[in-house]
């Protein structure tokens, strides 16, 4: 999967594309996924980075791990501190920004990463609520210790001298109050006076 993110950002570089929709082959679509929504929700936003479908309350491990990905039922657009890369457009030019993503076999942090450098650049991410997905994790305990130590080491080789911990970026979201959740009633259209 690593491999296939940095191969699919470069395939669509080299197209004249800014902008990838990511789809991961293990997924089951709820909604359907309608490819103009996204690049209308990226282009209509300043600033918005990555815009990924919401998930339903059942998908593991993401429903528990990252509640803000949940489905709210709506037709809105929602800020979030981080979104999985399950099924998401992000924005070349900012991923080539810092560099792009490091080699990884299992590409786990890249997520996080492209939420640390939104964070810390001022950028936005999003989750759409018009777009679900669902995702069951299938991964043996030893695979999942096996991509988690190697996004540590992975991630501590490329920032020695920086701290990047996914509870400091999700920490500093939730500080700033910009994690939005079940109860917020704002309207897509003023989405960028808010973001």
């Amino acid at each position: 999967m690593g491999g296939g993110i940095i191969d699919c950002l470069r395939l669509s570089e080299t197209r004249g594309c800014d902008n990838l929709l990511l789809i991961v082959n293990d997924i089951d679509l709820i909604t359907p996924i309608v490819i103009d929504e996204f690049e209308s929700a990226l282009e209509r936003v300043p600033g918005l980075i990555q815009v990924a479908a919401s998930v339903t309350e059942k998908s593991t491990p993401h429903s528990k791990i990252y509640p803000w990905m949940v489905t709210q039922g709506s037709l809105k657009l929602r800020r979030v501190p981080h979104s999985d890369l399950l099924c998401c457009i992000t924005r070349n030019s900012f991923v080539r920004s810092f560099g792009g993503f490091p080699f990884s076999r299992g590409g786990w942090g890249f997520d996080w990463e492209l939420a640390f450098q939104a964070l810390h650049r001022s950028r936005r991410i999003a989750v759409a609520d018009w777009c679900v997905v669902g995702h069951q994790d299938k991964l043996t305990i030893n695979d999942r210790r096996g991509r988690y130590e190697e996004m540590l080491q992975v991630y501590a080789d490329r920032y020695p001298h920086l701290e990047f911990a996914i509870d400091r970026v999700v920490a500093e979201y939730w500080n700033h109050g910009t994690i939005q959740m079940v109860d917020d009633e704002e309207e897509v259209e003023n989405l960028s006076e808010s973001f």
